[in-house]
């Protein structure tokens, strides 16, 4: 079930404890829900396996404002839709990625590598010019 159809359509006025756990941003409006879950939808276009582009979410928080959503509601379906995308993504495929990210040399690791081979080749021809 997508992060879109958690959103209520709208609130119970009295909560008891026995009642069903409200879904995740209740509102009092139906109309102002039904923004929302557009605005989720809109949102969920823009978000690829969780991951969101600053400039993208400008632009989606200024497309909030426009429908007249809270900037924090905005940010919260966001973080919504963000977190539900997220969840799908495999765990296997995360490995495969960093596995096949190449690897990156630093200044000392190559300087390291390369002293280790003088010492060596320093070593085997002292040895060798002893026996002689």
């Amino acid at each position: 079930m997508s992060s879109v159809m958690q959103i209520p359509l709208s609130r119970q006025s009295s909560q008891r404890p026995s009642a069903k756990p409200q879904s995740l941003l209740p509102t009092t409006d139906a109309t102002m829900a039904v923004i929302e879950r557009v605005f989720a939808e809109t949102v969920e276009g823009h978000v690829h396996e969780g991951i969101l582009c600053y400039s993208d979410r400008l632009k989606l928080l200024r497309t909030a404002q426009r429908l007249h959503i809270e900037r924090f509601r905005a940010n919260l379906i966001i973080a919504l839709v963000q977190r539900q995308s997220r969840t799908i993504r495999p765990k296997m495929r995360m490995a495969a990625d960093s596995a096949a990210a190449p690897r990156c040399w630093r200044v000392g690791s190559i300087l390291g590598i390369v002293m280790l081979v003088e010492a060596v080749t320093v070593a085997a021809l002292c040895w060798t010019w002893r026996l002689f």
